[in-house]
C-alpha cells in the first residue's frame, strides 16, 4: 500500500485526518454509559448525567481539524484535476449523470 501512494502525498495530512476521525469515535464510545437493568441493556450519555462535561465538549473539538485538513487538501495544486480524473469513466463520459 505504501508503494502505491504517490510520492508527493503529504503523510502528515493523512495522519491528522485519521487521528481526528479516531478521536471522534473514541470520544463517542467513552462518553456512553451502558448498564444492565433487569435484563435490558440501557445506554445514556454522560453529558446529561454530569453538570460540567458539556464544557469539555467545547474544548475537545476535533472536527474543525478534520475540515481544515480537508480544505487544505482540496485547495492544493492539482486537486481539481485529480478529482476530475477520479470521476471520469474510461470512455470519457462523466459519471455524474
Amino acid at each position: 500500500m505504501v508503494e502505491a501512494t504517490p510520492a508527493d502525498r503529504d503523510r502528515v495530512v493523512d495522519f491528522l485526518r485519521a487521528a481526528s476521525i479516531c478521536a471522534v469515535v473514541v470520544g463517542h464510545w467513552s462518553i456512553a454509559i451502558v448498564w444492565w437493568d433487569h435484563g435490558v441493556l440501557r445506554v445514556t450519555s454522560a453529558i446529561g448525567v454530569t453538570s460540567w462535561l458539556w464544557l469539555a465538549t467545547w474544548v475537545l473539538q476535533v472536527m474543525p481539524i478534520f475540515f481544515y485538513i480537508d480544505q487544505k487538501v482540496l485547495l492544493s495544486p492539482g486537486a481539481c484535476s485529480r478529482l476530475r480524473a477520479d470521476f471520469v469513466r474510461p470512455g470519457g463520459q462523466g459519471s455524474w449523470g
